[in-house]
């Protein structure tokens, strides 16, 4: 009885191990990547350039030039990370024709555009202290005038919203917060440099 009891106990463990293994490979967490919306800021916010209409310029495809192009900043145990960052960034850019300008496609240019080149190299996304999630975003930018003058400037912006559930919405909405931040510092060097005055 007692051998009986013993091979049933081990087959017993063993089963219910083996179990365990099985069920903790088919219920690991699988983290979804943010979905990156590009939003402009509200009205209260934005600060069109005034009199540019006629400073034509063309924004080319943004490089990604980040040192960790995993992820995004972590919510908790959960890395933020997207597979939209290059297309977010680009939309971000082209919104500078609601800053007055005249944004032109790359096909069209002519001797009187602007050619603006810039490389993403921060992004991400934390939140402090339960109640604000915070944003970063740094580019280097180089701005190449008709008459070839180059002009590089490092950007940076910085900008949070409320914590109110701790969605990976919210950490999207840090980040634009911030982008948005560098577009109208961007938006309000490029008026000089079409005036021929430096920045």
């Amino acid at each position: 009885m007692n051998k009986l009891f013993t091979i049933f106990l081990f087959s017993t463990l063993a089963f219910s191990s083996a179990y365990a293994e099985e069920k903790e490979s088919t219920t690991q967490i699988i983290h979804e990547p943010l979905k990156m919306e590009f939003e402009k800021p509200n009205v209260d916010d934005f600060e069109p350039v005034a009199n540019v209409g006629n400073c034509k310029i063309t924004v080319a495809p943004v490089v990604d030039a980040r040192p960790n192009k995993e992820t995004l900043g972590q919510k908790g145990s959960k890395p933020l990370f997207s597979e939209e960052v290059d297309a977010w960034s680009n939309v971000g850019l082209a919104s500078l024709k609601d800053y007055g300008y005249s944004v032109i496609n790359a096909n069209n240019l002519d001797d009187s555009t602007y050619i603006i080149e810039p490389q993403l190299y921060r992004l991400y996304s934390w939140p402090v202290q339960g109640f604000r999630i915070y944003g970063a975003i740094a580019m280097d930018i180089k701005i190449t005038a008709p008459d070839g003058r180059v002009t590089h400037k490092k950007y940076r912006g910085t900008g949070s919203t409320n914590n109110g559930w701790n969605g990976d919405g919210e950490y999207v909405q840090a980040m634009n917060a911030a982008f948005n931040i560098l577009i109208q510092r961007l938006a309000d060097d490029i008026k000089p440099l079409c005036e021929n005055r430096a920045i």
